[in-house]
């Protein structure tokens, strides 16, 4: 696997292909539907989204498949069970390992719009998915 460019299009095509070849995502995820969007907005410390950007990322999850991921600059007037929002920075924390989504979520520096008990209840899952994107080299 080549190196990219973290949040951009090939690094998104890379997290897809990795989900669907992850066998611990596909075991943890077995039972989950629900689409999430995932909106990073760049905040200054962001080593690739600069201050004022925003990016939206419709991820498509279906019983441990992802049935696609699509980016864009406006919200996506799609379908979806979950929005989780927050600054780039922190993304790319969580995304390196230096920060962790659920301690993010209870500082409060991740908003969740949707079921947190539905979400908790597939928190391996969504464990799984972070590794998945940890997975992914980026320059």
């Amino acid at each position: 696997m080549v190196p990219v460019v973290l949040f951009s299009r090939e690094w998104f095509n890379e997290f897809e292909n990795a989900l669907n070849t992850s066998p611990e995502y596909q075991r943890t995820a077995e039972t989950w539907e629900g689409d999430i969007i995932l909106a990073m907005r760049g905040d200054g410390k962001s080593s690739v989204m600069k201050l004022g950007s925003s990016l939206y990322v419709f991820l498509g999850l279906s019983h441990g498949k992802c049935t696609g991921i699509s980016v864009s600059d406006a919200i996506p007037e799609r379908q979806h069970e979950y929005l989780l929002e927050g600054n780039a920075s922190v993304w790319e924390a969580i995304i390196s390992g230096k920060g962790d989504l659920v301690n993010s979520v209870l500082k409060g520096e991740v908003k969740v719009a949707g079921s947190i008990p539905k979400l908790m209840k597939y928190l391996p899952a969504a464990q799984a998915l972070i590794a998945s994107a940890r997975s992914v080299r980026t320059l």
